[in-house]
């Protein structure tokens, strides 16, 4: 039987499970770490999580959301070069809607 991980946590148990799994289940452990990234890419997963994450950092300021989702992505073993660039992302979009929204109420 091949468990079911949740979408955002199968990257991670992809580069992190080799370490806990003997190496007669390591074939079977990466063919359901396949089986479920299977169409997506690594940036797909990250960006998904990263938004749903930054949802409840609402009325931190930018830099802090930012290096708090930094973290929280890293730590899951995401490779450095898509978390720091989803998360720019995310945040870069927070200001200038934001800001568009300062704008909207004056």
């Amino acid at each position: 039987m091949i468990a079911k991980l949740p979408q955002h946590d199968v990257l991670y148990h992809s580069q992190k499970l080799t370490t806990a799994i003997s190496r007669e289940n390591l074939p079977l452990a990466q063919n359901a770490i396949d089986v479920e990234t299977a169409g997506k890419d690594e940036t797909t997963v990250v960006r998904e999580l990263a938004q749903k994450k930054f949802s409840s950092m609402k009325g931190l300021e930018p830099a802090a959301a930012e290096r708090r989702l930094i973290g929280f992505l890293a730590r899951r073993g995401f490779s450095a070069n898509v978390v720091y660039r989803v998360a720019r992302e995310l945040t870069a979009n927070h200001v200038i809607a934001r800001s568009d929204s300062d704008e909207a109420i004056s």
